[in-house]
């Protein structure tokens, strides 16, 4: 095991001011519990992996996978941009589904969301906030769907951004970092700019 303190830097995890504000214009009073977090980023890039960590962490949380829900609800649509769309956009649905009826407080949703359109469709369609998880860890080239990475386009409008992990004790890191940033919400949180090398 290599030496933490060595390990400085090797990922970054940053929270922006501007998608915050947006989180906070569309929190409502009714629902300010309840929440989405969508893990998004190319295939590869360890979402399911820390969708499966952030689970651990939640009790009161629900799990939305798009591969689970391609292969048994979404079974009409292909990867056409236009079937993208309405698939992100049941996946929206979905969640919200989830934190409408039952006890969870939180909805974390991971799938690839590749471009502009599709995230707008998710967003659209939430009815609770929406927390973005950008896994910015692989590069196009090193993700395995050639018609993926021909159309992906970096998200630039994310509450979290996760780069550069090396090991899965790191990737626990992120998933504690994430959690306690969404058990201290408050207002403030828009105001609140972190960048932190764990």
């Amino acid at each position: 095991m290599r030496n933490p303190s060595k390990m400085e830097g090797r990922f970054i995890a940053e929270f922006h001011r501007g998608h915050n504000q947006l989180i906070m214009n569309k929190w409502d009073m009714q629902h300010k519990e309840r929440v989405i977090v969508l893990i998004q980023g190319l295939p590869g890039a360890g979402k399911t992996t820390l969708a499966r960590m952030l689970l651990d962490l939640m009790p009161t949380a629900s799990w939305v996978n798009a591969d689970f829900v391609r292969e048994n609800i979404n079974r009409d649509l292909t990867f056409s941009l236009v079937h993208r769309i309405e698939h992100a956009r049941r996946m929206s649905e979905i969640a919200n589904l989830t934190l409408n009826y039952g006890a969870n407080d939180y909805c974390i949703v991971d799938f690839v969301c590749p471009t502009v359109e599709t995230r707008r469709a998710f967003l659209d369609a939430a009815e609770y906030p929406v927390y973005t998880v950008f896994m910015n860890t692989i590069t196009a080239d090193e993700s395995r769907f050639a018609d993926t990475r021909k159309m992906y386009k970096a998200p630039t409008d994310y509450a979290f951004r996760v780069s550069g992990y090396k090991t899965i004790e790191e990737l626990k890191q992120v998933a504690r970092t994430i959690h306690l940033a969404l058990l201290s919400r408050s207002p403030n949180l828009s105001m609140t700019k972190l960048r932190r090398s764990l």
